[in-house]
């Protein structure tokens, strides 16, 4: 299979899981609420809570895929900006912001995009899962939705 197959494959799975996220709720809310269970029932209650659980990935799974899809608008060098944020000429990023950004992955001894998001620890802001990495001066895309 190439990865534009791979690709087609799961843009399909998404349209039917973003309608059964719409469904349950689960896209608004945050959680399944439009689903009946009875919770003295300990099963019912286990595959609600897997179920939860699931619906979160599925979520997650949609939105990287849709964010795969979206047209890289442009590549840029961020840096701190006067309010403490960091940012480039087209966005600004703040906790929960989707950042990509170019690292070089010392195992596969190669630069490559990584996906991830940005957070603040009380001090300044970070990307989650690569606390160590310094943001000023990061090379990163910026999507068409982004901006």
């Amino acid at each position: 299979m190439r990865i534009n197959e791979l690709n087609t494959q799961l843009k399909g799975l998404c349209q039917n899981a973003n309608e059964l996220l719409d469904t349950t709720g689960m896209r608004s809310y945050g959680i399944i609420e439009n689903v009946e269970f009875d919770r003295s029932n300990f099963d019912e209650t286990l595959f609600y809570d897997e179920f939860y659980s699931i619906m979160k990935k599925l979520d997650n799974i949609c939105f990287t895929v849709k964010y795969l899809n979206t047209k890289v608008y442009g590549e840029y060098t961020i840096y701190k900006n006067a309010a403490g944020r960091y940012e480039c000429s087209e966005y600004t990023y703040t906790s929960g912001s989707t950042i990509e950004f170019l690292y070089y992955d010392k195992f596969d001894a190669k630069y490559k995009w990584v996906i991830s998001q940005v957070e603040h620890n009380g001090i300044d802001y970070y990307i989650v899962d690569y606390r160590n990495l310094p943001l000023e001066g990061l090379q990163v895309r910026v999507r068409k939705e982004m901006v």
